[in-house]
């Protein structure tokens, strides 16, 4: 039988009660008003990660006329096992499997900044980058995963955002942080999916480097369908976020970071 030691039954305890008191905190969750001439930045940390947390979102978007600038934060190179040993074929495919998905969402500019594959880092140059690219596309929304979301990469771009909004800004950005490893402990937006599911379905189904290794096309749509029984939305499929203005952002990261 396994058992867990004081310590670690301290810790569980702990953790969920900040996660009751945050959520009673919260208003309930709301449906996204979609409003057109907004510029979207998806940052992806690899190929895949914005169509499966978001790409329904993003295509709705897309259908309002918005901008989506879709950034693919890694080379992609970890993300084969022992099916595609050659890494620099890998990096391609994964980058064809990109531009592929991004057509089916309607994505309007892809960006590959390569990279290596499990080891993002924030580092000086890289919020430069973001910096430079925030100032030429001047997004509206910057959409991301959750600080919490289980994957190093992930949470390194977290980070990533914060540190490049860290900053004096004259922008009014709003940051949403979506799930895909890692299911959100409370979100305050939701955004319903049945019209444009079949597509986001087609758009996962364009990565077959990942697919062949676990079915995150299930996994999505699964998440999708018992948030939406669960949030009693108007709807049986959505995709869910939280969302805060930039300097609540960059607020909850240094108080994550503590």
């Amino acid at each position: 039988m396994l058992r867990l030691d004081r310590k670690q039954l301290r810790r569980i305890l702990n953790f969920w009660k900040e996660q009751a008191t945050c959520f009673a905190l919260l208003p309930s969750s709301r449906s996204w008003s979609f409003e057109p001439g907004k510029t979207i930045l998806s940052l992806s940390p690899h190929s895949d990660d914005d169509v499966i947390g978001w790409g329904g979102w993003l295509h709705l978007n897309h259908l309002q006329g918005n901008t989506i600038v879709s950034v693919c934060l890694t080379d992609g190179s970890g993300g084969g096992g022992t099916l595609y040993p050659d890494k620099e074929e890998l990096i391609r495919l994964r980058r064809e499997e990109f531009r592929k998905a991004a057509q089916v969402i309607g994505t309007s500019e892809v960006l590959f900044w390569d990279e290596p594959d499990g080891q993002l880092k924030p580092n000086r140059n890289l919020v430069n980058r973001l910096q430079a690219l925030m100032d030429r596309v001047g997004p509206d929304i910057v959409v991301l995963p959750s600080f919490l979301d289980a994957h190093p990469d992930h949470q390194a771009t977290g980070e990533l955002l914060a540190s490049s909004l860290d900053v004096k800004t004259d922008r009014d950005i709003i940051c949403l942080q979506g799930e895909i490893w890692t299911p959100l402990p409370f979100f305050n937006v939701h955004s319903l999916i049945d019209p444009v599911l079949e597509l986001k379905q087609r758009a996962i189904r364009s990565f077959s480097t990942q697919l062949c290794q676990a079915d995150f096309l299930e996994a999505a749509i699964g998440l999708a369908r018992y948030r939406a029984v669960f949030a009693r939305a108007q709807g049986r499929h959505i995709e869910c976020f939280l969302a805060t203005p930039f300097d609540e952002y960059v607020k909850l990261w240094k108080l994550l970071k503590r």
